[in-house]
């Protein structure tokens, strides 16, 4: 049970200043009756809630009279501090169940009359809950939707997120009890502290406000606290949503009749839920249990949820996990057994993960729930053309074995990839796993980052990149599941974390490895890199694009290449010419994903940027891509200066000194045959790249290859640089490497 300390803030006797002061601002209207809804009418104001408020009339007529008395109360209101959300409406529109606005009707189950009108207040009626009920499930589905229908956010919504406040009212609601009172503690506890910290009504429990209400704690014990008690919320909720849904659809009630065919010896099937035939609950029959759910992907009755607290001696053998694994409805199952706590019963390993935060301002979700969102992918895969190379790879049990470890061995010291394959060894071999599909597991877990890195920090279309990828891989069979891992381990970062562009990039990896495990000895010699990047289409029109920069000094084209723009400028080479253009796009508010620079022996530059819009300012201003060509130019010809556009463009918000880190530069001569490698971590700031690319040129280098990269606010971006056509020294690069660790402080070089 849990025992939550007292609330830091008396949630009724806020509740009773509101109403002193709002009775102090009301005069009172003849037919007007005046009500507190929401938390406000359930005595539940927190120190800086909405104050919501219901006026009533008799009819459409005294509505209209009293709008300018209405209008004065509410100014009062507001100048005396409260944050007032009103509606006003007639006793025959509060009868009405309006489908396009139910949350009017929820609202209203709460009201509380402040003063008014008696007889209108006896005569005023709303939709009782049992007829709002399948409306809420509704919004309850599409609330948990927007926030991946997970508890286990890093930075959760105390107020709406799954587990939320939100959550335990529907319970209330729907059953008409004040069911959860000491989950609600700790729930409001924690919201109360944030609007103290906030001074203002803020639900998000970001890390910078854990570290503050944690006070001399953990954040790790706190975030378990809120953990718990969302989970047993959850759970509640879900149970009377389900009930809700199944007596207010038809359609749904048949579907789950339908499904009582499935019913067998050992389990049975009613209203869409798994119950067991049998008084007791063996450990076999728990392992038919979930591979039963694994083939039809049906969830658990409540009651067998409960009693399979019974079981505590679950180890399944290697070929039972196998038949799970392969089955249609593989995540069902797992996430069954993490729900249950049987999951951490059979493999005691992945207890430290529960509920685990990792600060890297990327992640979504906590570490055991990433590992679960990794396993719904990996289960439905739709995007192509990773859909289909999962049906290259046969059976998918290996993959998912290696997916459930893969971070089991975060939270200790230095890298988790080896400490997470030694866990999943000690696991599968006491699973029974043979030692074939061991091995392959353990290289899975313990190189599952490589290809993300790859991807991002070196450059695809040189062929030392995918010699090197192919030589640690060793296998066709191995590139195809770490290929998929990989695509399953970033998606599941966060909803948006899998973004064409990188999906591209992965698959571009994938095909480079592949066509160099599988070519042939008497393979053609690689060709030149640009030839190599570019079709001759390309070629052709980057022919045409020189020829008018001959004419003209300069030339730029901006084409659109899916949710990515492609920036084309080309103009007489001269030092600090990518720099500049650098700077122009950033000053435009575009995100550099990619850059290369070409020059001829004549002296022609060919640059091509690629760049993402997040404020869609191109999509929805055409114009602006016309003034962004004609910006290039200028910058390209020295007739406008690079420093100035950047100071023109809005300063980030700072972050919080705890979330800062050192810029840090490393160089690598081995990484390619023709460059030398810079890859440099910093805090992400407009001008970063303009900086560090002037750095180069100011070292009198050749900026090849530009691959940037921006996870949370850190920048990591990789320079393939050259001086005089060949790699640096060792003593020039370091030097290099200091002065561009100089160049990427917040204040630039």
């Amino acid at each position: 049970m849990l025992s939550p300390p007292a609330l830091p803030c008396d949630l009724a006797a806020r509740s009773e200043e509101v109403d002193a002061l709002v009775l102090s601002r009301f005069v009172p209207l003849p037919g007007v009756a005046l009500y507190a809804v929401g938390g406000y009418g359930r005595r539940e104001m927190f120190p800086d809630s909405d104050c919501d408020l219901l006026i009533v009339t008799h009819n459409e007529s005294t509505r209209q009279k009293i709008a300018e008395p209405i209008a004065v109360f509410l100014r009062a209101l507001w100048d005396a501090g409260l944050q007032v959300r009103q509606s006003v409406r007639t006793r025959d529109d509060c009868a009405n169940l309006e489908t396009h606005n139910v949350e009017f009707s929820v609202s209203a189950l709460d009201r509380r009359l402040l003063t008014g009108e008696a007889a209108l207040d006896a005569q005023l009626r709303t939709p009782p809950p049992d007829r709002i009920a399948p409306h809420l499930a509704a919004l309850t589905r599409r609330r948990h939707q927007q926030f991946q229908n997970t508890i286990f956010h890093l930075e959760p919504d105390l107020k709406d997120a799954p587990g939320g406040l939100r959550d335990l009212h529907v319970v209330r609601w729907l059953t008409g009890r004040p069911e959860l009172g000491e989950e609600f503690a700790v729930l409001a506890r924690l919201r109360c502290g944030l609007h103290r910290e906030a001074r203002r009504d803020q639900n998000t429990l970001t890390f910078a406000m854990q570290d503050a209400l944690a006070g001399e704690r953990d954040p790790a014990e706190l975030m378990r606290d809120y953990f718990r008690a969302a989970r047993t919320i959850q759970r509640a909720c879900l149970r009377v949503v389900d009930a809700a849904e199944t007596r207010g659809s038809s359609l749904l009630a048949q579907f789950r009749s339908r499904t009582s065919r499935l019913s067998n010896t050992d389990f049975s099937v009613v209203r869409g839920q798994v119950f067991l035939r049998a008084p007791g609950l063996t450990p076999a029959l728990a392992t038919s249990l979930f591979q039963f759910i694994a083939r039809h992907g049906l969830p658990l009755a409540p009651d067998l949820e409960d009693r399979l607290a019974e079981v505590t001696d679950f180890a399944p053998r290697w070929e039972q996990w196998r038949e799970i694994f392969d089955a249609p409805h593989a995540n069902v199952a797992i996430r069954a057994m993490h729900t249950t706590g049987l999951l951490e019963r059979a493999f005691p390993e992945l207890l430290a993960m529960n509920g685990m935060v990792v600060r890297d301002f990327y992640h979504r979700y906590t570490v055991d729930e990433h590992t679960l969102v990794t396993i719904d992918t990996a289960v439905h895969v739709r995007e192509q053309p990773f859909a289909s190379l999962t049906l290259e790879i046969g059976s998918r049990a290996a993959l998912l074995a290696a997916l459930l470890f893969h971070d089991a061995g975060k939270g200790g010291e230095g890298g988790h990839s080896e400490s997470s394959a030694l866990l999943a060894g000690d696991a599968w071999t006491r699973g029974g796993m043979p030692a074939a599909e061991l091995d392959t597991v353990g290289f899975l877990i313990r190189n599952h980052l490589e290809l993300s890195s790859v991807m991002t920090s070196r450059d695809l279309s040189d062929v030392a990149t995918a010699r090197q990828v192919a030589r640690n891989i060793g296998t066709v069979e191995r590139l195809r599941l770490l290929t998929l891992l990989t695509y399953c381990d970033v998606s599941s970062v966060h909803p948006g974390a899998m973004t064409p562009w990188r999906a591209g990039l992965l698959w571009q990896l994938y095909v480079a490895a592949y066509q160099e495990l599988t070519r042939e000895l008497a393979a053609e010699p690689v060709p030149a890199r640009y030839t190599r990047t570019h079709t001759e289409a390309e070629v052709a029109a980057h022919a045409r694009l020189i020829e008018r920069s001959r004419e003209r000094g300069a030339a730029v084209e901006v084409a659109r290449q899916g949710p990515v723009y492609q920036i084309t400028m080309a103009t007489h080479d001269r030092a600090f010419l990518f720099a500049d253009l650098a700077g122009t796009v950033s000053s435009f508010g575009l995100n550099i994903l990619k850059a290369e620079a070409f020059t001829a022996p004549s002296g022609s530059s060919l640059d091509t940027i690629s760049v993402a819009d997040p404020l869609r300012t191109l999509e929805l201003n055409p114009s602006e891509i016309e003034r962004l060509k004609t910006l290039l130019v200028d910058v390209a010809l020295e007739r406008k200066k690079v420093r100035d556009l950047l100071r023109s463009r809005p300063n980030p918000k700072l972050r919080a000194r705890s979330a800062q880190t050192q810029p840090a530069v490393s160089f690598n001569n081995q990484a390619s045959e023709r460059a030398t490698l810079f890859e440099v971590v910093a805090d992400d700031r407009p001008g970063l790249l303009y900086d560090l690319a002037a750095c180069i040129s100011r070292e009198q280098c050749n900026l090849e290859v530009a691959l940037i990269d921006t996870q949370a606010h850190r920048a990591m971006d990789v320079f393939y640089v050259t001086r005089d056509g060949a790699l640096l020294s060792d003593d020039d690069a370091a030097a290099l490497a200091a002065r561009l660790r100089q160049s990427a402080a917040p204040e630039g070089g």
